[in-house]
């Protein structure tokens, strides 16, 4: 496989020039890449105009879309792809030379590799006015049954799936990720999905992106409250629909928090794990709650958070 046969996919919304370095870069890095589709949930014609340049290159192709929500344009953005590799990243991220390379080659080495996950490294920053979110810690790593997922990690800024997995199991889930009810993880819970359907779900830190999202110290704790409030819906829907496994994975997650903070959590530069663990706690409880098709492991839209619409 080379980087000809994966789409990007960069969803972005009210960010304006943002997305265009990040598209540029990812032109740059990868000069043989499928097609690079940037989903636009914007409120307004400002990152219309700024990307128009990019529209010269035949590699590139705009979608203005009406859907609100992260998971909503990445399942708008795969279900247009034209190639069975898809890689994602962010509209603030800078992927590496041969990004989609080594995305492509880690996709070859295994055929039932369905999701894989790279090395999201923080851009440069005042640490003193606040961070940025990060997973500078991966390595080589394989999950085949869903608890092994406590000791892989990763972020939908740097993530590749194949199409064919994507569309047997019902694309992302809407009810999680970014503007979703439960807030995020949607990318734990689409590898879970798939390793409860018999793929692979890798890890590897060739697979590079830097991320240059700069937040202030006064946002750590909305973002804590929302990242680990999804894992714990995504969780809790696991241990729904398989409880052993759901039981393994939530021992191996607490195992980690018990240790030294890494992954996502160490690049966050102050400590969290009081919060986080009350955050897991509230999105568990949530994930418990809300209804579920056990056929298709998706949450059901529920009309009181607004999740039927779009």
């Amino acid at each position: 496989m080379a980087p000809s046969t994966v789409t990007v996919i960069v969803p972005t919304r009210d960010r304006g020039e943002r997305v265009v370095g990040a598209a540029r870069a990812i032109l740059a890095a990868d000069p043989e890449l499928a097609q690079l589709r940037i989903v636009d949930q914007s409120d307004d014609r400002r990152t219309r105009e700024a990307v128009r340049p990019l529209l010269a290159d035949p590699r590139v192709a705009y979608v203005a879309s009406e859907t609100r929500g992260l998971t909503r344009a990445l399942n708008e953005g795969v279900a247009a792809a034209e190639s069975e590799l898809v890689a994602i990243t962010g509209d603030d991220c800078e992927v590496h030379a041969g990004w989609l390379a080594a995305m492509a080659a880690a996709f070859a080495r295994e055929p039932r590799v369905a999701v894989v996950f790279g090395s999201v490294r923080a851009g440069g920053h005042d640490a003193a006015a606040g961070f940025v979110q990060a997973y500078p810690s991966a390595r080589l790593a394989r999950a085949q049954r869903p608890h092994q997922m406590a000791r892989l990690g990763g972020t939908s800024a740097c993530m590749g799936i194949r199409r064919d997995v994507w569309r047997a199991l019902g694309g992302f889930d809407p009810a999680l990720g970014v503007g979703a009810p439960l807030q995020a993880a949607e990318e734990l819970d689409f590898g879970l999905r798939a390793l409860r359907a018999g793929w692979v779900v890798r890890e590897d830190p060739a697979c590079a992106v830097t991320h240059h999202g700069f937040l202030p110290w006064d946002a750590l704790a909305a973002l804590v409250q929302r990242n680990w409030f999804g894992t714990g819906a995504a969780v809790a829907k696991l241990a729904r629909l398989e409880p052993a496994e759901g039981a393994r994975l939530a021992a191996g997650l607490a195992a980690r928090w018990l240790g030294a903070a890494g992954g996502v959590a160490g690049s966050l530069g102050r400590p969290t794990r009081l919060p986080r663990l009350a955050a897991f706690a509230r999105g568990f409880a949530a994930g418990l709650r809300r209804p579920l098709d056990r056929q298709s492991g998706l949450f059901r839209p529920d009309p009181d958070d607004g999740s039927s619409r779009h």
